[in-house]
């Protein structure tokens, strides 16, 4: 979780939010990713990034629309924690009275404090608190998964088309030669038949993909996300990926697991109720209480014990008239009713309910976060083999470029020559390596495609480790990226 927010008078805690936005947003600050081989290729921001930038974006709006009621729920914190209480009246009035004709204006003033020690109201407002924060990361992580979600989404419907595309010649290469077999009576229909229903499941195939497409490109372009740099990045067959060599690190260990913070306070909250339920039910009102008039001003004080909870109040009034007085009392209430031993059981029972609850997730919170690490780890080292499939795949398809230009050179001077058997032999190798290279570049679109799902998988997890750690994304993602 972020810190919670310790109760300020309010200037001082504006003045907090405002340094504590302006350190998140120096967090986000370029890294270059040490020791990948295409950091140069990403951009230096992150902002500018085809992917970070609109999950920023998406981000920050959600902590914005949440800012209101999170600021609320440090107010209901700051007045718990003081328990301080104020207010101020004028009351101005005109009577007519039969023993004088004319109107009697009169004016009371009067104001007062209260302050009031109410460990139960201020456990209630940081369980409140908490429950709020942990809301509002979740609802900062889930626009962040939709953004990256449509990224990852429309990169692989554009794979997903291609590779649909691609398998169309050879089914209609092979209906065509069960056509003819058919023909010649060297083949049954049946034949013709299956390499027909084949050739129509890759067309509809194709048709799903493109619709795919235009569905991915709608929500992509919905969420910010420019799906003509996307398609760009489709094209650029030999240019690194925009993922490539961008990490997620795992969070630091000390910080607090949300599940371990909630049982925290729940436990003392618990703890809080429990002390109030006890003999402080019995003996539930102490006061010391006096009163001092003169002139028309009266003042009034007091001090008390309300179930345990310490308390004190005072104010004055004036009102230009009224005799001279003064009064001092000590009184106590003590209440027992046939309730009370029940209540005071059921108080104890739900203490030791939390405090075991605690215990567990005190046990659970190191294997569970070392489980989520473990994932982390693991899909992590998925997108490195995915990196290194990719770089030997471009490597694959320069060096089959190479050799593909190098015969097309030898055909045209075969050409030149003349010489019809050169020639023949150089466009059967022109051929070859024209169908090697097209295998070669459906393969690499097939690892782009993996590539792009090991990330998936990396985001998700990533995304699991912090969330339960209440930890907001952009400030992992806008301090540790390519770090």
């Amino acid at each position: 979780m972020l810190p919670t927010a310790v109760p300020f008078p309010r200037l001082v805690r504006t003045a907090l939010l405002a340094l504590l936005l302006a350190l998140l947003l120096a967090l986000l600050r370029p890294y270059a990713f040490a020791g990948s081989p295409h950091a140069a290729s990403a951009p230096h921001d992150p902002h500018q990034h085809p992917l970070w930038g609109p999950a920023f974006a998406a981000e920050a709006a959600a902590v914005a629309a949440d800012a209101p009621a999170r600021a609320a729920a440090a107010d209901a914190v700051m007045r718990s924690a003081y328990g301080l209480s104020g207010w101020a009246q004028a009351r101005p009035s005109v009577a007519w009275r039969s023993s004088a004709p004319e109107a009697s204006p009169g004016l009371a003033l009067s104001a007062g404090a209260r302050w009031r020690d109410d460990p139960v109201a201020l456990h209630v407002a940081l369980l409140d608190q908490h429950r709020g924060d942990v809301a509002a990361h979740e609802r900062a992580l889930r626009a962040v998964r939709a953004v990256t979600s449509a990224y990852l989404g429309l990169r692989r419907t554009h794979l997903a088309l291609e590779l649909a595309a691609a398998r169309l010649p050879d089914r209609q290469a092979t209906l065509a030669r069960a056509e003819a077999s058919a023909l010649d009576g060297r083949a049954s229909t049946t034949q013709r038949d299956v390499a027909a229903l084949e050739l129509a499941r890759a067309e509809a195939a194709v048709a799903r993909a493109a619709l795919d497409l235009d569905a991915a490109q709608h929500e992509a372009a919905r969420l910010g996300l420019d799906i003509r740099a996307a398609a760009a990045q489709h094209q650029a067959l030999l240019q690194p990926e925009p993922l490539e060599g961008w990490r997620l690190p795992a969070p630091p260990d000390e910080l607090p697991h949300e599940t371990l913070r909630r049982r925290e306070l729940e436990r003392d909250l618990a703890a809080a109720r429990a002390e109030r339920r006890g003999g402080w039910s019995l003996l539930d009102d102490v006061r010391l209480e006096g009163s001092w008039s003169d002139s028309g001003t009266r003042l009034r004080a007091g001090a008390g014990l309300d179930e345990g909870r310490p308390n004190a109040w005072a104010d004055v009034t004036w009102t230009g008239r009224g005799s001279d007085a003064w009064s001092i009392g000590l009184s106590a209430r003590l209440r027992v009713d046939d309730g009370w031993e029940a209540e005071r059981q059921r108080s104890e029972r739900i203490l030791a309910e939390a405090e075991a609850a605690l215990a567990d997730a005190r046990s659970q919170a190191d294997w569970e976060a070392a489980q989520a690490r473990r994932a982390l780890a693991e899909v992590e080292q998925d997108v490195r083999f995915a990196e290194t499939a990719l770089a030997l795949g471009r490597a694959a398809l320069r060096e089959l470029g190479a050799e593909l230009a190098e015969a097309r050179s030898e055909q045209r001077q075969a050409d030149r020559a003349g010489d019809e058997s050169l020639a023949t032999e150089a466009a059967a190798r022109v051929t070859r390596f024209e169908s090697a290279y097209r295998r070669a570049e459906l393969g690499h679109q097939r690892e782009r495609d993996a590539f792009l799902r090991a990330w998936e998988r990396y985001l998700r997890e990533a995304e699991r480790l912090w969330a339960g750690l209440g930890w907001p994304f952009g400030v992992s993602l806008g301090g540790h990226v390519g770090e």
